[in-house]
């Protein structure tokens, strides 16, 4: 599976993040994720392939996360990588991006 494609995990989808996410796919990474919440189920967004990142994609990350206005969750984040962990942290956006098990 390539980057930036989600694929079906029973009752819920994996979206796999690409290793860079710049400011340069923010866009192209919202739509993904818009078309993925489309779909019923939860969502499950993998951050294991992430080496480089920007707060802009950080931003759509946490916005798709966001719960719905019934106040469910349907994204986890899952596979954080520990400097992406530090920076969610740094930048208030924990609640949104918490790791799966955490929220």
């Amino acid at each position: 599976m390539s980057p930036l494609e989600t694929e079906s995990a029973g009752a819920a989808s994996v979206f796999e993040l690409p290793p860079v996410l710049d400011l340069s796919i923010a866009r192209d990474l919202s739509q993904r994720l818009l078309e993925a919440l489309s779909s019923s189920g939860r969502l499950i967004i993998d951050a294991g392939n992430v080496q480089r990142f920007t707060t802009p994609c950080l931003q759509v990350l946490a916005s798709a996360a966001l719960p719905d206005p019934a106040g469910i969750r349907a994204v986890t984040v899952c596979n954080l990588p520990e400097a992406m962990s530090e920076a969610i942290a740094l930048l208030g956006l924990s609640m949104a991006l918490a790791e799966e098990g955490e929220a």
